[in-house]
C-alpha cells in the first residue's frame, strides 16, 4: 500500500526527515506538496470556505484542501489510471 505524505514546500528538513525513514523502511511512498492556506488571499480563503464552517483559519483550510489533492490522488491511481482529475 502506498504512503502519502503531505508536505509543505517551505519545510524542507520535515520532507528529507520522513523521506529518510521511509526509504531505511523500503516503504512504498509518495510525497504531496501541501496546499499553504497561510497564503491565500482573502478572497481565495472565502472562496475554499462557507460561513458555518468549522476550518475558518488559513491553515486548517490548507489543510482540509490538502487531504482532498490526497484524495483524488488516490481515485486518479486507482480507479482512473488514464484520466486526471486536476490540472
Amino acid at each position: 500500500m502506498k504512503i502519502y505524505i503531505i508536505n509543505l514546500k517551505r519545510s524542507v528538513e520535515r520532507r528529507l526527515a520522513i523521506t529518510t525513514q521511509c526509504d531505511a523502511l523500503g516503504l512504498d511512498y509518495e510525497v504531496i506538496e501541501a496546499v499553504d492556506g497561510r497564503i491565500f488571499s482573502p478572497e481565495e480563503l472565502k472562496l475554499h470556505t462557507a460561513e458555518i464552517n468549522y476550518a475558518y483559519r488559513p491553515g486548517e483550510i490548507g489543510c482540509a484542501l490538502s487531504h482532498l489533492r490526497i484524495y483524488e490522488k488516490i481515485v486518479e491511481d486507482r480507479f482512473l489510471p488514464h484520466k486526471r482529475l486536476t490540472p
